[in-house]
């Protein structure tokens, strides 16, 4: 459990933060998505494991289902997250274990399960005080013959098919992305059924966001639409969330997609690709640590809301961090990044497990990086799970509120503070190095400036961490005056925190479930 001390100082922030009831701002603060593959999370009880049944060229199905998902619950829930991001729900053609090959809009993809599969396990999640996003697909439909596949029946329904110039954007939002059958926005018809769809999914099954696929092949002013027709009909609002995975296209891209000069305000957030590029850079490829840098300043000044935001180290499209580099202290030096910056944390299921790639590639490389967990396991006591999990706890407990200012950065030095409250240590020192700085008082938060003796405890150190033993805790003299040591252990992650009483703290802070 966590020292009384800690717990004292938790208290205190929870009451001093505050907590917009607008739907966009409960997803900003304090919440942690948990993104999973719908096929590949957990199989429901009786169910088989059909990965090895069938000739699918990229992956086939595994088997995983809505019902799998509720079973394996207190997992999820006992890692932290607070939200489960599932995979498209449209009936898809042979082979769509992803979700992303839509035939028939109207009907559900009945390998995970049917209509009232989807609502349980909506009610279910919401039951337990957690958000569900849904995966959504307005591009495309599954590959094959055109026209094909309800309701866009029509040869008008679909763009005729070209190869992207992505020099172009009119090329990229009518042309086709790979072999996939672009859908006609500037039809009438197609244009308002999507719409339309997008609000009859969110009101049919209590969807509290969305993550859209593919944005930037579609025009802004159809997510504009959307967007509108999301905001009517008395709803209190959904959390938009859209990807845009295009190389050499830079934040002030991106940022055209959260607000256009022309269109106003269009989706609430993007994933911070930008972001996660200089996670890995500067983590799993051993460069400098300005880049990080350099990727935050840009984000603060670039996007108008990048509380919005949606931040991430691992996910279904790029190899696992893992795969990069098998360095765990590097890995959670990313991962507390992620779970302390401004924006919302993405957690990629598998890497509370320490998942790295399927080394079958037979069936591509996407299949590799969407392994079913089940074969692996829901070990909670696995240290990234508990890593994970502590981290997770003070995102949602509210630690990491506040404005974020960088304090110290070095080629493998990054340190920043959330409200002053605060300090987030991360280096790409990596596994058993260690180092040792002091922080000119100029450079340390000001809940750490004081003229006699403070007790600062990482909240981060506990057992399963490997990190020795002890409470975590230590006395510090006159950092207002000499400033403030740091001791990087073993190259791994710390946060930081100043305790109400000088008392020696006499257990570990580490969190209880």
């Amino acid at each position: 459990r966590l020292s009384r001390m800690v717990r004292c100082c938790i208290t205190t922030l929870l009451l001093i933060a505050s907590v917009s009831a607008a739907p966009v701002d409960d997803w900003t603060s304090r919440t942690v998505i948990y993104q999973l593959l719908t096929d590949r999370f957990a199989l429901a009880d009786g169910h088989a494991d059909t990965c090895d049944t069938g000739n699918c060229p990229y992956g086939n199905y595994c088997g995983g289902t809505y019902g799998g998902i509720i079973e394996r619950l207190d997992y999820i829930q006992d890692l932290g997250m607070n939200a489960v991001w599932i995979s498209p729900i449209p009936a898809n053609r042979p082979c769509g274990y992803h979700g992303y090959w839509a035939v028939d809009w109207d009907w559900t993809n009945e390998h995970f399960g049917d209509a009232a599969d989807l609502k349980n396990l909506t009610a279910t999640l919401h039951s337990h005080g957690m958000h569900v996003m849904v995966d959504m697909v307005a591009n495309h439909n599954g590959p094959g013959k055109v026209p094909d596949g309800h309701p866009f029946t029509e040869q008008d329904h679909y763009h005729p098919r070209c190869t992207i110039d992505f020099s172009s954007q009119r090329s990229i939002e009518r042309c086709w992305l790979v072999d996939l059958p672009d859908l006609n926005t500037e039809n009438g018809f197609v244009s308002d059924y999507l719409a339309d769809w997008v609000v009859r999914q969110v009101d049919e099954y209590g969807f509290d966001g969305i993550r859209y696929d593919t944005v930037p092949y579609v025009p802004k002013w159809h997510w504009k639409r959307v967007a509108d027709r999301l905001a009517g009909g008395g709803r209190n609002g959904t959390y938009t969330l859209g990807e845009i995975l295009i190389g050499n296209r830079g934040a002030d891209y991106l940022a055209g997609y959260q607000y256009d000069a022309q269109y106003g305000p269009i989706l609430d957030g993007l994933l911070n690709y930008p972001l996660y590029f200089a996670l890995v850079n500067s983590f799993a490829r051993g460069q400098s640590l300005w880049g990080l840098s350099s990727a935050l300043q840009e984000t603060f000044g670039t996007y108008r809301r990048p509380a919005a935001l949606g931040n991430f180290v691992d996910n279904h499209d790029e190899g696992r961090f893992l795969q990069m580099n098998p360095s765990h202290a590097l890995y959670m030096s990313a991962l507390a990044v992620v779970m302390a910056t401004t924006g919302v944390p993405i957690v990629y299921y598998g890497s509370e497990q320490g998942l790295t790639q399927d080394p079958d590639g037979s069936r591509g490389a996407d299949n590799q990086k969407r392994q079913p967990l089940w074969r692996t396991g829901y070990n909670k006591s696995h240290p990234l799970y508990r890593f994970i999990s502590r981290l997770a706890r003070l995102r949602t407990q509210g630690l990491f509120d506040g404005t974020q200012r960088e304090l110290w950065v070095l080629s493998n030095i990054y340190l920043f503070t959330r409200g002053e409250r605060v300090l987030i240590v991360t280096s790409n020192l990596g596994d058993g190095q260690s180092l040792d700085i002091t922080l000119p008082p100029s450079n340390v938060p000001d809940a750490f400036r004081r003229d006699g003796d403070i007790t600062v405890c990482d909240l981060l150190l506990g057992d399963g961490q490997g990190r020795g033993e002890g409470d975590g805790c230590v006395r510090v003299a006159n950092v207002n005056r000499d400033g403030l040591h740091v001791h990087i252990d073993g190259g791994m992650p710390q946060v930081l925190m100043v305790v109400s009483s000088t008392r020696q703290a006499r257990r570990m802070p580490v969190l209880a479930k």
